[in-house]
């Protein structure tokens, strides 16, 4: 058992020494075991560089990744390209992500933006912000996907930005930007959420109840448990009033 797991680690540190460019032929090798080998080894590469404190060796893999990328490789490898950088990538990821966004192909685009939504760095905020105010013609599920992307980086002060899409008539922009606004709680974002609920009904405004519920706001159960609520609206805040109650009552 020794044995076998020296071997496995020898194996991954042998693999971190892998240069990217010998792998990204091998993605699209039209033999599948050459094919599923080099996945293996560009996922083993990309786990070493990211262990702690390796923080140099994880830069310079990215950068090869973001190197190959560049020379638009067959969707399917920069899909691998890019999942592997939405695990490891930090900043210096952030302008080939970018780029990548803007692909043609559906995946490969949504496979960069989803890298950009986890990448840590305060760039991937900035640019996922920059790409959202850009005055060009977007489609829903791109302004969509952005919107998605700011949300789930619970991303400081972008409430402003997402709230005007609160009242968007298609219904895909606007449970992303009703989502969004829940999860990053500001209060301009509550504002625009408890705005919008006078305008709506049925599942518009079931989404928009949901979204000022995860807010935990005291303010906000206090409103939705008024008497011209309904009975499960009302069910729902009286406790959410309960919990925050218990929660102050043990401080």
């Amino acid at each position: 058992m020794t044995k076998k797991i020296l071997l496995s680690i020898l194996f991954a540190a042998s693999m971190a020494q892998a240069s990217i460019q010998e792998l990204v032929p091998k993605l699209s090798a039209a033999n599948l075991e050459v094919q599923t080998q080099a996945q293996l080894d560009l996922l083993a590469a990309c786990s070493n560089a990211g262990r702690p404190g390796a923080e140099d060796e994880r830069k310079s893999i990215c950068l090869e990744m973001c190197s190959a990328l560049k020379k638009s490789p067959p969707p399917a490898v920069a899909s691998q390209l890019l999942r592997n950088l939405q695990r490891i990538g930090g900043a210096e990821s952030v302008p080939t992500l970018v780029t990548m966004y803007g692909s043609s192909d559906p995946h490969v685009a949504d496979d960069a933006r989803q890298a950009l939504a986890v990448n840590p760095s305060p760039e991937a905020g900035q640019a996922l912000t920059a790409q959202l105010k850009m005055r060009k013609a977007r489609s829903a599920r791109e302004t969509a996907g952005l919107i998605e992307a700011l949300g789930e980086r619970k991303e400081a002060g972008a409430s402003q930005l997402v709230a005007p899409y609160a009242g968007s008539p298609d219904l895909l922009v606007f449970n992303a930007a009703v989502k969004a606004l829940g999860r990053l709680n500001e209060d301009e974002g509550i504002r625009a959420l408890a705005t919008q609920r006078a305008k709506e009904t049925g599942f518009r405004l079931t989404q928009l109840n949901a979204a000022l519920l995860q807010s935990g706001r005291e303010n906000v159960f206090e409103m939705l448990y008024a008497p011209s609520e309904s009975s499960e609206v009302q069910a729902s805040a009286l406790l959410g009033l309960l919990l925050v109650q218990d929660a102050a009552e043990q401080k």
